[in-house]
């Protein structure tokens, strides 16, 4: 986090670039944030005394300090971190070129300048945000979306590419039925990974399906060669790998896709087209789950309640194939069993 840089903010004109930076401070002083700073505790400490000094000084007098929005949101992490709310660590500036200091889940707001934030967001699938780029994310503030007529002509690439385009490196698809219908399955996802998945990237793309998988006789593929299906639709990507896996469980009824950065949403489910028209009436929703404004600070719960219950059922599971578990056993896994969302979260 390149603190200094957020002082910037008192300056900006445009209302989504200001919305945004203040977004970020607001999360950055959550008592659950990870805040790795670039400021060490002894600089806040000298440059919060310097604050309160002032406010004393200004109490004094019967007066309110003067004080920019910056101050103020240091004296706050100050506080914080003296009553024990906060954990604030020092570091030097992540190095890009450096995966192993990458958190793949993780947000960056950095000092780098925009070549090195591509680089991050390219090669990593990680958000890296810098006062240079900033203004090309307002989109993240909002809960972006699509009404969806029955019978109407549309595509999940063309949907989902509407709303903004933010880097991934994980992906979770959450719905019942995705999986049942081959064509249907072949057609949705296709749109899906066009649109989600980039162009290069130098780790792994997770991906993880949870759904019911119909297994009885009126499917028409089993569970192994199901998999390999998807596995071919990702051949056309050859420029990266995955790692996929397909989950069968009933835990769920709302349909989602999560991935490190967003939260997607639809009632009609995500295999809502069939021959390029949409199968029903319904809608769909787009929001940063994290970075959005307070009118959909919803989405922070959303997507946490279906990290954590997709983490559950994640644990818990046996692989197909062994110990005798077939199709038509109630809930298992098939694939690599990977996904850094699931992997990052602590319940």
């Amino acid at each position: 986090m390149c603190i200094e840089k957020l002082e910037a903010s008192d300056t900006f004109c445009n209302p989504d670039e200001w919305l945004l930076i203040n977004r970020i401070k607001d999360i950055i002083s959550d008592t659950y944030t990870k805040l790795y700073l670039n400021m060490s505790n002894d600089e806040i400490n000298e440059f919060s005394k310097d604050i309160y000094k002032r406010k004393v000084k200004a109490a004094k007098k019967d007066e309110c300090a003067d004080l920019s929005s910056f101050e103020r949101f240091m004296y706050a992490l100050f506080m914080k971190q003296q009553n024990g709310e906060l954990q604030i660590k020092h570091f030097d500036d992540v190095d890009f070129d450096n995966e192993d200091e990458i958190d793949l889940n993780g947000y960056y707001f950095t000092c780098k300048d925009r070549e090195q934030c591509e680089k991050a967001m390219g090669g990593y699938g990680v958000l890296a945000i810098n006062m240079e780029n900033i203004k090309d994310f307002g989109f993240v503030l909002k809960d972006n979306g699509k009404a969806i007529r029955d019978n109407s002509k549309n595509t999940w690439k063309s949907l989902l590419e509407s709303v903004g385009k933010l880097p991934y490196n994980s992906i979770i698809i959450i719905d019942n039925y995705i999986l049942n219908d081959t064509d249907e399955m072949v057609e949705n996802l296709q749109g899906i990974f066009d649109s989600l998945l980039p162009s290069s990237i130098s780790v792994p793309i997770q991906i993880t399906i949870f759904s019911k998988i119909r297994t009885d006789k009126s499917t028409d593929l089993p569970v192994e060669p199901r998999l390999e299906k998807i596995k071919e639709l990702l051949q056309k990507y050859n420029s990266f790998s995955f790692e996929v896996t397909i989950v069968k469980c009933q835990n769920f009824h709302d349909r989602a896709i999560l991935t490190n950065s967003m939260f997607f949403g639809c009632p009609g489910g995500f295999n809502l087209f069939k021959q390029g028209k949409s199968q029903k009436t319904t809608y769909f929703n787009a929001a940063n789950p994290f970075l959005g404004s307070e009118s959909i600070k919803w989405t922070t719960g959303a997507y946490s309640n279906f990290v954590a219950d997709a983490a559950d059922v994640f644990q818990s599971l046996k692989e197909y194939g062994s110990e005798g578990i077939d199709d038509s056993f109630p809930q298992f896994y098939n694939g690599e069993k990977k996904n850094r969302i699931l992997d990052g979260f602590k319940g």
